[in-house]
């Protein structure tokens, strides 16, 4: 009953916050941004209190913020609603759509158990191998659905070789690593967390410029996988992994082994799954392969008669209707805080504070800031929504870097945390009883560092070679 009564008080605080927001909005008239600029400001961070605080399912919060928009006169119900959706929005049934078609395949369990066989008994290759699979999965589905499925085949392992809860390395290297590794990969590809496509949705609407699946992988992929080695690095440092039974490792490869051989059925649709990343990829350089128009396209596929490799009542159940709400309300307050000026009005700001400071360190700064601020809120989207338009405006006034290094680095830095466990993807796994809260503080130091570091040298360059 307390922890009930503990939420129902936080709700009530957000409430309270956001409210207090909404009527500075419209009583303030802030000099240099105009009253319709400053009400647009004081929405969104109503919005963000709304957010943070649960005070309203997330979709609500986000409807709620357009119509105080609207009502306030901020905006016209055609303008505000005609912000909310864009490609990127609807790219989204795409994103969720793919994880559930990757579910009905054994691809995960055949990786790992290559894994076992290829590792030879050897702990760490073990570890390693695991959070490298959980990574590149997550390239192509939503971290919760890879942990969902990675982790009971991290359990069995671990059970099967006999490794005592709390007290085992190896639990806590495989346990901690999987979120790690999960969330890390998401930041992949543009489907491998909505968040993604609701930045290059952000992108879009400031810069005019689309940000295609080739270009978003080729800068952010070869970094999940330094951040991913630089996870298993600290981690299996910091607690060594025991060495295995022969015996019983060989006993548990014989296990996966036994998998059932790929069916005529599992290979059309990996064949599927496949093909539209590849037309993703190509369309870098044939601009009808749109990520949408192959999304569009391969819902259409999956569904053909004939094929039916995943129904339209189980694309509703796994689309999460939330997100995809949510999403084209935070695309609603960005478009009327470009119409209002409001984001010019910070670019002066921030500009005459940090501009003139090298882009390396803005970069930097950047980093750190995500990194802080994702460590004491865990509703990454939320945050990214607040934060974009002030270090796009940065990006736009001083001109040292793209506006889709930003994109970059919010997704990575508000879809990844190393070091307080608060965020759902720690919390499943912190679940499992081989690990806690306190674990993943030390070696999570060392990724956190690593990745807000390369992501200020690796993105500018890579957007670069990409030609954004």
């Amino acid at each position: 009953m307390k922890q009930k009564k503990d939420g129902t008080k936080q709700k009530w605080v957000g409430f309270v916050l956001a409210a207090i927001s909404f009527v500075l909005g419209m009583v303030l008239d802030i000099e240099g941004l105009g009253a319709q600029g400053t009400m647009a400001l004081f929405t969104l961070v109503g919005g963000v209190c709304l957010w943070v605080c649960g005070t309203f399912p997330l979709a609500i919060s986000g409807l709620l913020c357009m119509l105080v928009l609207i009502v306030t006169g901020t905006g016209t119900a055609n303008e505000v609603v005609g912000n909310f959706m864009n490609t990127a929005v609807l790219f989204l049934i795409y994103c969720f759509t793919f994880g559930t078609v990757f579910k009905k395949t054994s691809i995960s369990k055949k990786a790992v158990g290559a894994v076992l066989r290829l590792s030879k008994g050897n702990s760490k290759t073990i570890v390693l191998g695991f959070m490298m699979v959980s990574c590149i999965i997550s390239f192509f589905m939503h971290n919760l659905t890879v942990i969902a499925i990675m982790m009971p085949i991290g359990v069995g392992i671990l059970e099967s070789l006999e490794q005592e809860k709390i007290k085992s390395n190896l639990g806590k290297c495989l346990m901690i690593g999987l979120p790690v590794a999960a969330m890390v990969g998401g930041a992949g590809t543009p489907i491998g967390a909505s968040m993604n496509v609701l930045l290059i949705g952000m992108v879009e609407s400031m810069t005019g410029q689309v940000v295609n699946f080739g270009q978003w992988t080729f800068m952010a992929a070869p970094l999940t996988i330094v951040c991913t080695w630089a996870s298993y690095f600290a981690l299996t440092r910091i607690y060594r992994p025991e060495k295995l039974d022969p015996e019983k490792t060989a006993i548990l490869v014989a296990e996966f082994d036994a998998l059932p051989a790929t069916t005529s059925r599992e290979k059309l649709t990996l064949f599927v799954l496949v093909a539209s990343v590849v037309l993703m990829i190509l369309g870098t350089w044939v601009p009808v392969l749109t990520i949408l128009n192959v999304g569009l396209g391969f819902l259409v596929i999956v569904t053909f008669p004939g094929i039916n490799l995943v129904t339209w009542k189980e694309i509703v159940e796994d689309v999460s209707w939330e997100t995809f709400v949510m999403f084209g309300s935070v695309n609603a307050l960005v478009g009327t805080l470009l119409a209002t000026g409001a984001v010019d009005w910070l670019a002066s700001i921030l500009s005459a504070s940090i501009g003139g400071l090298p882009a390396f360190v803005i970069l930097l700064l950047f980093g750190l800031i995500t990194q802080v601020l994702h460590a004491l809120c865990p509703v990454g989207t939320a945050l990214a929504a607040m934060v974009f338009p002030a270090f796009a405006a940065i990006a736009v006034a001083t001109g040292a870097f793209p506006v889709s290094v930003v994109a970059l680095i919010l997704g990575f830095g508000f879809g990844v945390q190393y070091i307080i466990p608060i965020n759902l993807p720690f919390l499943i796994t912190l679940g499992t009883g081989y690990w806690n809260t306190k674990h993943s503080i030390a070696p999570g130091l060392f990724p956190a560092v690593v990745m807000v570091v390369l992501m200020a040298i690796w993105f500018p360059i890579s957007c670069g070679i990409v030609g954004l």
